[in-house]
């Protein structure tokens, strides 16, 4: 697998980014998974799709040969990172956002291009501008040829990390919050639970997301920035519901429309 970086990365940078995959090659008609993985010095961290209250995500720009299918980027499920009194979402210590390719079972040729130009704010108690751009040539076999790069351990704990669709009817969106039927998600006594929501304006990411249990279901309550903010217009509740178990990580999925208010008798 060549690998030609287009810039030559600042070296005393608090990020460091670099175009990985997770094979060494790809069949026609195969899919293969690459990424941009951002390393970061102790204390700097980059930003999720939402930033939260400040910040700017990771901005990743692709480019696939015609015919190559590109998957949107998969992002790991964040974590929150306090700065009083403010509230973002992001990444320290490293991550890697992949995305999944499709090559066509027609392709002729020996092998596809990949460039990946990023940008990202890193910060610490102050943000600075950073990111790069890299290129591969992953060869194209007739048939399949599996053998894993050195950054295959990464891309299995990344997918591990992305959020997982909750069980049929497990969570209901209503204008309090997150409803959780226990039995369906059982959460544990001392778990700790947070929604991170995929568009920002609406909810009050700095504010307390109390947890509330009764008759076998939890409440999550969403503090909102106003009555009438996006999830009052909108009627739907869209983002990341996390619950962390000791050390058990578990992230899913919600995209839920807003229940309407049940009728008095």
């Amino acid at each position: 697998m060549a690998h030609a970086q287009i810039e030559i990365p600042d070296v005393d940078a608090p990020a460091q980014g670099e175009l990985v995959a997770e094979h060494e090659s790809v069949a026609r008609g195969g899919t293969l998974w690459v990424g941009v993985h951002i390393t970061m010095k102790p204390k700097w961290h980059v930003y999720w799709r939402n930033p939260g209250d400040s910040g700017m995500p990771v901005k990743i720009q692709w480019t696939v040969p015609k015919g190559v299918v590109c998957s949107p980027v998969h992002w790991p499920a964040p974590h929150r990172i306090a700065t009083d009194p403010l509230m973002t979402y992001g990444y320290d210590g490293e991550v890697l956002l992949a995305v999944k390719l499709t090559v066509p079972k027609d392709w002729k040729g020996e092998s596809i291009g990949i460039t990946a130009r990023a940008e990202w704010l890193v910060c610490t108690d102050v943000c600075l501008e950073g990111g790069m751009a890299a290129e591969l040539k992953i060869p194209v076999r007739a048939a399949p040829d599996r053998k894993a790069t050195e950054w295959a351990p990464a891309f299995r704990e990344a997918r591990a990390a992305l959020p997982e669709a909750a069980p049929n009817g497990a969570l209901k969106a209503t204008m309090a919050g997150l409803r959780v039927d226990l039995v369906k998600l059982p959460i544990a006594e001392k778990a700790r639970v947070y929604f991170y929501p995929y568009k920002a304006g609406w909810l009050d990411h700095a504010a307390a997301q109390p947890l509330s249990r009764k008759d076998g279901h939890a409440l999550l309550t969403l503090p909102r920035t106003a009555p009438n903010s996006e999830i009052v217009e909108n009627r739907n509740v869209s983002g990341v519901f996390v619950i962390e178990t000791g050390k058990v990580r578990r992230a899913f999925a919600v995209d839920l429309p807003v229940a309407k208010k049940s009728k008095p008798n």
